[in-house]
């Protein structure tokens, strides 16, 4: 099982925060970049505001799905 904790630690989790970390485009980078250094996939992503952004989407991409 392999998690990827992706949000801002260095305040309390904020929506404008999230809306940005959790755009697309930032999102699956990190996710690919964690994919390369540990040889897999994630299989959960936790984030803050998981409805603020595009988690779905990546996740959605990670899977091969359109």
């Amino acid at each position: 099982m392999f998690l990827l904790n992706h949000w801002i630690a260095r305040r309390a989790p904020g929506r404008v925060d999230a809306a940005s970390v959790n755009q697309y485009d930032f999102l699956l980078e990190r996710a690919l970049a964690c994919t390369k250094e540990r040889g897999h996939k994630p299989n959960f992503i936790a984030v803050d505001f998981y409805a603020l952004g595009d988690l779905f989407r990546v996740v959605d991409t990670l899977n091969g799905l359109p």
